[in-house]
């Protein structure tokens, strides 16, 4: 895996740290997923044969994602959607489309979602637990070339997720704040 934002991860170890314990998905969706499925091998060994549908407004990583997974025999278990992030309705039908119990990936994305429109990923989050188990929310620490380590500690977000949610997994790993809730 190669793109800037997934570079520093482990994927084997990022998922066996994030499902340690709970490993019962028939899907994941991976939101703003980029070449995530490209570690679905990884994903695999963890979780079994689960669905992936992955969500991407970049349109050349939605095919060049759907490529690979054709190429791999993995187009009928395996899917990514374009579609942009702020077409809510969107991603709920997405979400329906999965058999339960899923789990929402949301990989580094806060930060952009929130320089576009303030407080849009409480509204998101809200809105997609509604259809699903589980949310995987991680954060960049530091920066690309591990020169600078970010000091914003986005406090409001967790406050928003201890309110709303049961925060079960917070660590550290790789570069990134990995937050793992359910709901209440």
């Amino acid at each position: 895996l190669s793109h800037i934002s997934s570079k520093k991860r482990n994927y084997l170890e990022f998922y066996k740290r994030i499902f340690e314990n709970s490993k019962n998905f028939n899907a994941v969706i991976d939101l703003g997923c980029g070449v995530n499925g490209f570690s679905y091998e990884y994903l695999r060994k963890i979780l079994g044969d689960t669905r992936y549908f992955g969500v991407e407004a970049v349109g050349q990583l939605v095919d060049l994602m759907n490529v690979y997974f054709d190429k791999e025999k993995l187009g009928k278990k395996c899917i990514v959607d374009y579609l942009d992030l702020f077409d809510i309705d969107g991603v709920l039908a997405i979400l329906r489309r999965a058999t339960k119990p899923r789990v929402v990936f949301m990989f580094q994305i806060i930060d952009a979602l929130e320089s576009l429109e303030r407080n849009f990923s409480k509204r998101f989050i809200l809105e997609i637990s509604k259809e699903c188990e589980k949310i995987v929310i991680s954060l960049p620490l530091e920066s690309l070339g591990k020169k600078k380590r970010f000091t914003v500690q986005r406090k409001w977000l967790i406050d928003f997720l201890e309110k709303e949610f049961k925060i079960e997994k917070n660590f550290e790993m790789s570069g990134e704040r990995v937050i793992v809730v359910s709901k209440n």
